[in-house]
């Protein structure tokens, strides 16, 4: 994981089960907690929050303790930023009023790594989360995606030392979701504030999240970078039903005329991607497994574009007729997921070099 930010240890009595979990606060990026409805994903957030009245453990953030057996801070003298999933914009005021409303909430805040903060531009925050036509209406003349990038605008202009987001999409229509997902993207990439963003739905994961712990019962059942989380034999995300690599790349030109975009990942492999992405830029590269097939020769005869070589580094899973792979390019991951009767086939075994073929490949951040 990357530099240290914070490191909580929290334990939390509630009446049906116990959030008990051990885990670094990063200090870029944007850490998620991942898990099922019910796993205490929620309950960790307000934990950190300060919402939570019986917790247990320690708690320290960019240098200072805001929990420990014999002190307990209290939410506003965390210097934190915490979106609901319904956002809570007041509504007698215009969306100008709410976010000024943020802004006069930034705290003075001295010791522990307070000279690292950055002050955010609030113009430039207007731009970034497109809600400049917005300012003078009030929350009842918003959609629900526009009330959200209203309170995250909000609540980002208070300054936090850390922005918590639990579940800001969840009350969204897919419509909704899709309209403010790049948006989230952006602040991502444009604002350097440590982030925890919660929620069960995977492909929200995918787009932005850097980290991850996956939560059950309150309980960590895995933590660390999203990469390996969705590959890691360890990880309960490296199963069938998930099924999906990313990786990490960078737009090196363009076959306009085919209005494909070429990207060459960390690792030095080439994928021909859909569309005319910014050059230079740097993209993430979703791969689901069952878009990628296996060869044991090399095709020249095929409508695949993305034929990479590589070996069979695990198997991860065999459940209801298939096998889920774990193939190692020039130590990019991918997973490719294939019948039972393909893997005996092929005779397929750990060590195995292989060729895999990806027959779609969706990028993130473009």
């Amino acid at each position: 994981m990357a530099a240290s930010f914070g490191q909580c240890n929290i334990r939390c009595a509630r009446a049906d089960f116990v959030v008990d979990v051990n885990f670094t606060v990063p200090e870029k990026g944007v850490l998620g907690i991942f898990g099922h409805s019910g796993s205490g994903k929620t309950t960790l957030l307000r934990c950190l929050a300060g919402l939570e009245k019986k917790v247990e453990g320690t708690i320290k953030i960019a240098g200072v303790t805001w929990l420990s057996a014999d002190k307990k801070l209290s939410p506003q003298q965390r210097n934190i930023a915490y979106v609901f999933q319904d956002g809570r914009l007041f509504p007698h005021l215009t969306v100008s009023d709410n976010l000024h409303y943020g802004a006069r909430r930034s705290p003075g805040i001295t010791g522990g790594e307070a000279t690292k903060l950055m002050r955010i531009d609030r113009d430039n925050l207007v731009g970034m989360l497109n809600i400049g036509k917005l300012l003078d209406r009030y929350p009842h003349q918003l959609s629900g995606g526009e009330k959200q990038r209203v309170a995250i605008g909000r609540a980002l202009l208070s300054n936090p030392q850390l922005l918590l987001l639990d579940e800001p999409l969840a009350s969204l229509d897919k419509k909704h979701k899709q309209e403010i997902l790049p948006y989230l993207e952006v602040l991502h990439e444009e604002l350097n504030i440590p982030m925890i963003y919660v929620s069960h739905d995977l492909d929200e994961m995918l787009r932005f999240c850097d980290f991850l712990l996956v939560m059950e019962h309150g309980k960590l059942r895995f933590s660390g970078d999203i990469h390996d989380a969705l590959i890691h034999q360890e990880s309960p995300l490296a199963i069938i039903d998930n099924a999906v690599a990313l990786l990490e790349g960078t737009v090196l030109t363009h076959e306009k005329s085919f209005e494909l975009s070429i990207v060459q990942t960390v690792n030095g492999n080439y994928f021909q991607v859909p569309g005319l992405l910014a050059t230079g830029k740097h993209v993430r590269l979703v791969v689901f497994a069952s878009d990628v097939s296996v060869t044991k020769n090399k095709a020249d005869d095929t409508s695949i574009l993305n034929i990479i070589e590589g070996k069979v580094s695990a198997v991860l899973e065999k459940k209801d007729g298939r096998v889920l792979l774990q193939i190692n390019c020039k130590q990019d991951i991918l997973l490719s997921l294939i019948s039972a009767k393909s893997f005996q086939l092929l005779q397929l075994a750990i060590g195995v070099d292989i060729y895999i073929q990806v027959k779609a490949v969706v990028t993130r951040r473009a």
